[in-house]
This record gives structure tokens, C-alpha cells and sequence, in this order.
């Protein structure tokens, strides 16, 4: 019989954020796309709409500074 459920939420048992970092990186490298360190020290912890709205912004930026 289960007698407790244990829940990390908030990484302190366990310290995924350099995974989940390296995870975010390769999905957006995948589409062609860069991500600084900086940009994911900005958007950790905030709403997935947030995360998007920053994420397009970011991106649009990024291409921005190529094309110059």
C-alpha cells in the first residue's frame, strides 16, 4: 500500500533546470533558432504563455541581429 506521494516542484530534491535548459536549447536549435543563457535565466518560472510571448520576441530579435 502507497503510504506517501512526494512532489518536487520547486527542484529542490532534485535539479532539473540544467536539463531542462539543455532540452529547450536543442527543441528551438532544431527549428534554426538560438537561445542565450540569459534569455533562459529570464523566462525560468514564468506561465507557458508568458514563456511563448517571450520566446517569439527573443527569436524576432535574434534574426534581427543576423540580418544586420
Amino acid at each position: 500500500m502507497i503510504e506517501a506521494v512526494l512532489f518536487d516542484m520547486d527542484g529542490i530534491l532534485i535539479d532539473s533546470e540544467r536539463e531542462y535548459d539543455k532540452a529547450m536549447r536543442e527543441a528551438i536549435t532544431r527549428y534554426g533558432h538560438m537561445i542565450t543563457d540569459e534569455f533562459l535565466l529570464r523566462v525560468r518560472g514564468i506561465p507557458v504563455e508568458a514563456f511563448k510571448k517571450s520566446l517569439k520576441l527573443e527569436i524576432g530579435r535574434a534574426s534581427c541581429r543576423e540580418r544586420v
